[in-house]
Parts: C-alpha cells; sequence; structure tokens
C-alpha cells in the first residue's frame, strides 16, 4: 500500500482456499526503499539504542530523549520496543512533578507511541477492506485479527475491546466471598490438609517460560561449558529439567521445600540418569550449604561454572522461614554463582502510593477482604485503611491492592496465599541490598519490571482501571514482578 509495507501470513490448501492466516510481524516503515532501492529498516537503529539503555550506555531520560527524536524523523519502533519504552515511562512518571521539563518528554514519547499504534491498527484495517486485491475471506479474517486493538468509540484512553485467548470475566464478588469463606474455614482445618490445586498448576505453567528466560540471558561464554545449575524454589523440577536437557548438563541442585514436588522430582531426574540433588529444610539454613556443595563440584572439576535461578522465593521468607530473615542472608550465599538470575513479586512502584481502584466488585466486599489480609500480614501494620468512594471504586494502597486482587485469582488456595505477601519487597529494597551484598564480586545488576502474563489476563478481562489517588492520571496496569541478572566480574 504505497510506502507503508504491510507483512502477512497465511498458508493454503491444496484448493487454493485458505486455512489459516497468522499474522507473523507488523510492519509499517514509510520509505521502506530509499531512492538507492535497499531496504531500510529504521527500527534497527531504535533496537540497538534500547541495547545501548539496557548495558548502560544510557541513563533512562537519555534514551526517552534519544528515541523521542528518532520517532519524530519517521522511525517506527516495533511492538516489542514500544512495549519497553512505554514500561519505562510509567515507571519514571509518578515520581515527577507534572510542570517537570523531564515529565513533558516522558508523557510527550507516550502519547507518540500510543499514536504510533492505533495509526499503524487502524489503517491495515481500513487498507484490507479497501483493496480490490485481496480476497474477501482474507479481508474478514484481517478484521477479526485487529479490530479488537482499536479504541472502543467515544474512549479517550487506549481501552481495548481485547480479550486474552481463553480469558473471560470472572464473577469477583463471587470469588471475593469464597476467599473470605476459606479464610473462615482455615482456622478450623489442619493447613497440612488443605488443596493447592491453582497454585501448583500455575507454577508448572510458568516452569519451562522461566527455563527458555534463563536460556535466553546466559552469556555466550557461558552456554558451551558444563553448567551445574541451581534451582531456588524449583517446585518439582520442572524448570531445572529442562535447563539440564537443553544444556546436556549432568548436574543439578534443588532447594525446594514442598515435600511432594521433591519427590516428584527425585523420580524423574532417577528415571533420566541425572545427577539430582536435593535440599528440602528451610531455605536460609540449606542456601549455604547447597552453594559451598556447588563450589566443591566446580573445585573438583566436574562442572565449569555455577548458575542460580531463583522463583519467588524471597516473598516467602519473612513469614515462612525459622530464622530471623534479613534479605542480606539470602544473597550473600550467592556470591560464588557465576551467574544469577531471580524473579520476585514485588510492590508497583509504577504506581502512586494510594490509588483509586475500580473493578467488577462491590466496594464493600473487596474491602473486607483487604482488611482481612492487612489483619494477618506484618507488612500492612502502617499502611491505612482502604476507603469506599462509590460502589465499585475504593482508594487503597498500592501494594495492598495488589495482594488483594492476587489472593482473589487463587481463592481456592486463600489459606496457602495468605502465609505470605508478595509485596514484601519493591525495586529499592533488591537493588539496595544486592548491591550491598554482591558489589564486590559481580558486574553492575540488570534491572526490569513487568507485569505477569497471568495478572495481566486477569486484570485486563475484569476491566479493572486504577487512577492516582487525586484521580487525575490513569496509573495503568502494576508492575507485579522484577527481573534481576547478575553476572560475575571476569566473565
Amino acid at each position: 500500500y504505497g510506502n507503508d509495507i504491510w507483512l502477512a501470513y497465511y498458508q493454503v490448501d491444496v484448493k487454493g482456499k485458505t486455512s489459516k492466516l497468522d499474522v507473523l510481524n507488523l510492519i509499517n516503515i514509510p520509505s521502506f526503499f530509499n531512492t538507492h532501492q535497499r531496504p531500510l529498516f529504521n527500527n534497527l537503529k531504535i533496537h540497538r539504542t534500547i541495547k545501548a539503555h539496557i548495558f548502560g550506555y544510557f541513563s533512562d531520560l537519555q534514551l526517552i530523549e534519544h528515541i523521542l527524536v528518532k520517532v519524530n524523523r519517521g522511525e517506527v519502533p516495533s511492538p516489542k520496543v514500544s512495549e519497553y519504552l512505554n514500561e519505562l515511562c510509567r515507571n519514571l512518571r509518578p515520581s515527577m512533578k507534572q510542570n517537570d521539563q523531564d515529565y513533558r518528554i516522558i508523557s510527550k514519547l507516550m502519547e507518540v507511541l500510543e499514536n504510533i499504534q492505533i495509526n499503524s491498527i487502524s489503517r491495515i484495517v481500513a487498507d484490507s477492506k479497501d483493496s480490490p486485491k485481496l480476497p474477501i475471506h482474507v479481508k474478514q479474517e484481517l478484521s477479526k485479527l485487529f479490530e479488537p486493538y482499536l479504541p472502543l468509540p467515544g474512549t479517550s484512553e487506549s481501552e481495548t475491546r481485547f480479550k486474552e485467548n481463553n480469558q473471560l470475566p470472572k464473577d469477583i464478588d463471587n470469588l471475593i466471598n469464597k476467599s473470605l469463606k476459606n479464610i473462615g474455614e482455615s482456622l478450623i482445618k489442619e493447613k497440612a490438609g488443605l488443596e493447592r490445586g491453582a497454585y501448583d498448576d500455575a507454577m508448572r505453567t510458568s516452569a519451562l517460560k522461566k527455563s527458555e528466560e534463563v536460556l535466553n540471558n546466559l552469556p555466550k561464554s557461558i552456554k558451551n561449558k558444563r553448567i551445574l545449575f541451581v534451582s531456588i524454589g524449583g517446585a518439582d523440577g520442572t524448570e531445572l529439567y529442562d535447563l539440564m536437557e537443553k544444556t546436556h548438563s549432568k548436574h543439578g541442585i534443588l532447594l525446594e521445600i514442598e515435600r511432594s514436588s521433591c519427590d516428584i522430582a527425585r523420580e524423574r531426574f532417577k528415571n533420566a540418569g541425572l545427577e539430582l540433588e536435593i535440599y528440602q529444610r528451610d531455605l536460609i539454613e540449606e542456601l549455604k550449604e547447597a552453594l559451598e556443595f556447588a563450589q566443591n563440584l566446580k573445585d573438583n572439576g566436574d562442572v565449569d561454572t555455577i548458575v542460580v535461578s531463583a522463583n519467588a522465593v524471597l516473598h516467602e521468607l519473612p513469614t515462612r522461614s525459622k530464622s530471623d530473615f534479613r534479605l542480606y542472608n539470602y544473597f550473600h550465599p550467592l556470591e560464588i554463582a557465576d551467574f544469577i538470575i531471580g524473579r520476585e513479586p514485588c510492590e508497583p512502584l509504577n504506581w502512586t502510593e494510594y490509588i483509586r481502584l475500580e473493578g467488577p466488585f462491590k466496594s464493600f466486599l473487596f474491602i473486607n477482604l483487604a482488611e482481612e489480609i492487612k489483619r494477618h500480614t506484618k507488612r500492612f501494620s502502617d499502611v491505612k485503611n482502604p476507603e469506599i468512594i462509590s460502589a465499585n471504586k475504593i482508594s487503597i494502597h498500592r501494594a495492598l491492592a495488589l495482594e488483594t486482587i492476587s489472593k482473589i485469582m487463587y481463592a481456592k488456595d486463600i489459606s496457602h496465599e495468605l502465609e505470605e505477601c508478595i509485596t514484601s519487597f519493591s525495586r529499592n529494597d533488591l537493588e539496595l541490598e544486592i548491591k550491598e551484598t554482591l558489589f564486590s564480586t559481580h558486574q553492575i545488576p540488570i534491572f526490569g519490571e513487568h507485569i505477569s502474563d497471568s495478572f495481566k489476563n486477569f486484570w485486563i478481562s475484569n476491566k479493572f482501571s486504577a487512577k492516582s489517588d487525586n484521580g487525575k492520571e490513569n496509573q495503568g496496569h502494576p508492575n507485579t514482578h522484577i527481573l534481576y541478572i547478575l553476572l560475575r566480574h571476569g566473565i
């Protein structure tokens, strides 16, 4: 369509009829060919700029200013890059005053990115409908694919009809009532006999994705060596097994307190002929011993390098660990690791401290559950009680809001969930302790904040929304997790 290139792909059967339409990539690059007829992929320059920022060559604001100049020149960032930039802007903006120059720069980039996305999708829908060259069935498929991403009529925000696959709105009030009921019942039941179905299913589902994340972030200097993987909070060993299988590793260490998960892992690794050492007691008590065992294997020449992967364990330790837990108790033993990658739920710092939360719930019911959570968790002792604004809108602390919605997601397992607090720590807490304990042995850590897929699906499908406590600024979805990556000096 003129100078705009839309790249799509669809499969056809032997009779020439479309059997499946699958858009692999959507490229909208003005002047795709210059006067010399050479491909001009302008967004590759933006990708290089992003990479330079990740490795510390640009500050956050320098990156935003740099990208804004490129976008104003007509260069178009890819959807992945746009998502990265939007998240960066959402994190920075709440800490700035509205009349600051930096605030205006960030707001301008967010506006430009949103317009690029909406205009690109609008044009492909319009062009596909008007093109005489496209078969009718292909036009219909294109409309189905892209129209759900366009803004709803009459909305000024980027609200869309989009629904995640297989995600339908839940009866939130019913889930809240179930949570409150289960909390009451858990007081008279033996905790050991409680089901953990939803929780365990979610852990297994995400294990392979976490394995892929580890492999994608491993430095080239490590990938071809004999790796010893240490999986902290690795459940039934699904992630660890996948890592060892794909790297042909022979030795693995699993730290997991749940006996049933350890039994599954032990049997699976035995059948595969892989060496697995399991540490099943309190994590803080076991961590030092486990890593000393790892160091001995390295010293004896059985392995070349030690890679630690940690999955959402820190938030459990303040309530589950037998010791008086401090973050440095966890990070200090990790100093022997050559590569560390961890994922933790965290307080959503991209939101203002108190927010106006709106959703498909009765305000008094949501507050009842939030106050029950607050009563069970020391973390919220200094947080003020949530207040009703309207029938389905409340004022609430950002951490307590995230904590309550997460408990609703796992209403069936509420008794287990109450024993931990997913917002125990923020990025600032982790960043401080990592630098305090590992600065002398490891390079400057890389941090990234994001929303988990499961929470994003739940948030979007149930049409939750958040604004600043004064009601003036949309807060977007919360960043529910932090990813941190550390590499030993000299590697």
